[in-house]
């Protein structure tokens, strides 16, 4: 069984659907979204995700 996500394609060996997303968006520019995908949305992953839109802004400067 396979779940789709945007261009994600997730491979699924039982029937329940559990998706982790952690998205962030800026309301002015849409296309400029951080998104992560996580095995288990705890502490780590939240670190992890606010990591990668510090990253994203650096760059942007």
């Amino acid at each position: 069984m396979q779940f789709v996500y945007g261009a994600l394609i997730i491979e699924m060996t039982d029937n329940r659907i559990r998706l982790n997303v952690v998205e962030a968006i800026e309301l002015n520019n849409f296309s400029n979204a951080v998104a992560g995908q996580y095995k288990m949305i705890n502490s780590g992953s939240i670190i992890d995700f606010l990591d990668k839109i510090k990253q994203r802004y650096d760059t942007q400067k």
